[in-house]
């Protein structure tokens, strides 16, 4: 079937029975979809509720000079047959398609140099409503003799071990995402023509009873703070980032410069390329704060002006770096590795 003709397909919508639950997995296999469903029918569901299918398409382009969703890794993909696999963006995608909740348990033994262990437990809702869960444990071995190690300079080991837990977190969370979802390894670029997709279990309310529409209406309309008393005080604040200018200098700080550049490719899916250099609207001119964007969707903060010039270089550079940061957002350490070699 024609991508045209595929894209017009109705891939949507709530399924609240079996037959037609049965109908949808035909359809998608028929088109060729990437079905992330671990059954294939199903008995009933709880009253009220219903199965919501999601699709989402991944970017088979490894080099197209964003936050790519896949790269290719020597070790295990073959590019001439484009073979690709998915970065943490791509599996993020895949997580939020899937209805799918990660949470770490950090095993590191801290006496262990260079050794990292992290479990992540990948979790949705299942068809009886309750919670289904499975885990996926990754180890970081940058150890002397380790495999990981062979064919990597010393910058970039230096690397690997100055960010361990960050690299192991994130390939637990991918390998808990992909035992959840049945997803492969690696893909072919051609393969990833074609969407992936998935069902999570929805709330389908009776909109033929009065009440649950009248409830509904206030919910679309704005009025959950009469639905949810206390809601209001309890959200938390976020804080406002001032982009001054797509080609012009920050007036306040003419050192640092507002420019969107073209990310670099995460080929280890963990560097980061930096897309915007800022200050916070409420800096002080003799002690700004400065707001770093990167490619992985992330804002972080620091006061250090030579944090913020390594990161206002390498996006200039168009370098992907190593931001180490707090639970608040604060850098911790920047580096960019190609401006250490």
């Amino acid at each position: 079937m024609a991508n045209n003709q595929l894209a017009k397909r109705d891939h949507g919508g709530m399924i609240t029975t079996a037959d037609a639950f049965e109908q949808k997995i035909q359809q998608w296999h028929a088109d060729g979809l990437h079905v992330l469903v671990p059954m294939v029918n199903f008995g009933g569901l709880a009253p009220g509720y219903g199965l919501l299918a999601t699709a989402c398409k991944i970017d088979p382009n490894p080099a197209k000079g964003g936050a790519e969703e896949v790269y290719q890794n020597p070790q295990f993909c073959n590019k001439s047959r484009g073979e690709v696999a998915l970065s943490k963006i791509g599996w993020r995608k895949i997580q939020a398609c899937a209805g799918i909740n990660v949470d770490t348990i950090d095993l590191t033994d801290v006496s262990v140099p260079n050794y990292w262990k992290v479990k992540a437990i990948a979790s949705r809702r299942g068809m009886n409503g309750e919670m289904q869960s499975v885990t996926f444990t990754h180890v970081w071995d940058m150890r002397e003799g380790s495999d990981k190690l062979k064919g990597q300079g010393a910058s970039q080991v230096g690397q690997m071990r100055a960010h361990g837990i960050r690299h192991c977190e994130a390939r637990a969370i991918s390998g808990a995402i992909r035992e959840m979802v049945g997803g492969k390894q690696k893909y072919t670029q051609a393969e990833l023509a074609k969407p992936f997709i998935s069902v999570q279990v929805s709330l389908a309310p009776d909109m033929s009873n009065p009440e649950v529409a009248r409830i509904a209406a206030m919910v679309a309309f704005g009025a959950s703070a009469q639905l949810y008393p206390g809601a209001e005080q309890n959200a938390l604040p976020s804080a406002p980032i001032v982009d001054v200018g797509l080609d012009q200098p920050n007036p306040d700080h003419p050192d640092v410069v507002d420019l969107p550049m073209e990310e670099e490719p995460e080929q280890t899916g963990e560097l980061v390329s930096v897309t915007f250099v800022g200050t916070t609207p409420d800096s002080p001119k003799d002690a700004p704060v400065y707001v770093i964007k990167t490619g992985d969707d992330r804002r972080y903060l620091t006061a250090d002006k030579a944090t913020a010039a390594t990161a206002h270089k390498a996006m200039k550079g168009n370098h992907a770096v190593a931001v180490d940061a707090d639970s608040t957002g604060h850098i911790i350490e920047l580096v960019d590795p190609e401006a250490t070699t």
